[in-house]
């Protein structure tokens, strides 16, 4: 093979047209080549040999070597893994997470997994699943490269670029302590009525007895909510509590809607 790519290297016009290899008597080949070359009258006689390679072959020796023995006779030709994920990862900061990449083999073959050496020293790989592990103790934005390679023959690698985002954690809600005994466990929404000035919210406090009819405006304070009814439809009124925002319909318990409250957007002058 070394002489093959020797042979056709030079830039010549030439070609091998029949080669015969047997082994000799004595320890080495016994090698007969029949070339075929073609001459050129104008050219210069005096003029030097060929300073570069002929195109028509790779450069590297051992590429070119690879081309010819290392073949599969076999099975169609071997395909490289593909990635079919996300090329971004989340993490929170000072949080342990795990995320597995999502490569596939066209032919099923098993996959190893591995590191280049771009990686954050924060990262770790499974070299048999692919799950990214990941324990970052700063905020930022990062970028590795994962290399997988099939068990096909002959082996075929990927590499994917996989971009890892540190966020702050989200800030927790602090928990308050619900009393023993919650007035507003026990408040319903029995009725939406409209009138001349709007819509208006029958909220009946069943451990009192009594019902709140509150209209758009007002404000309430009913066991554990204190809050203000912001909007009112024949579906439901809005109400807003604590820096959340929620929806009670008619039936549905106080506390009840309370619990589903979402934070009120800050308004935009």
């Amino acid at each position: 093979i070394e002489l093959l790519h020797g042979f056709y290297a030079k830039d010549y016009l030439h070609r091998i047209r029949q080669l015969s290899v047997t082994p000799s008597r004595s320890d080495g080949l016994s090698m007969t080549m029949i070339i075929d070359a073609i001459a050129l009258n104008a050219a210069d006689p005096s003029a030097p040999s060929p300073a570069d390679e002929s195109w028509r072959v790779e450069p590297s020796v051992a590429v070119y070597r690879d081309a010819i023995l290392n073949r599969n006779f076999f099975e169609p030709p071997n395909q490289a893994p593909r990635f079919e994920g996300r090329p971004e990862v989340e993490a929170i900061v000072g949080q342990p997470t795990t995320a597995t990449l999502s490569f596939k083999d066209p032919e099923g073959h098993e996959l190893r997994y591995e590191l280049a050496e771009d990686a954050p020293d924060f990262v770790g790989l499974d070299a048999l699943t692919g799950a990214l592990r990941l324990s970052p103790s700063e905020t930022g934005r990062y970028e590795l490269t994962v290399r997988v390679t099939d068990s096909g023959y002959p082996n075929r690698t990927t590499e994917q670029k996989i971009a890892l985002r540190v966020n702050e954690a989200a800030p927790q809600r602090p928990e308050v302590p619900e009393p023993d005994f919650d007035d507003a466990r026990l408040t319903v929404l029995t009725a939406l009525v409209e009138g001349r000035d709007g819509w208006t919210a029958w909220l009946n406090v069943r451990t009192r007895g009594e019902t709140e009819k509150l209209r758009v405006g007002d404000g309430f304070q009913i066991g554990s909510v204190e809050g203000t009814i912001v909007d009112a439809s024949p579906r439901f009124a809005t109400i807003e509590a604590g820096g959340l925002r929620f929806d009670l319909k008619p039936g549905q318990t106080l506390s009840e809607a309370a619990k589903a409250g979402k934070p009120v957007s800050p308004s935009v002058d």
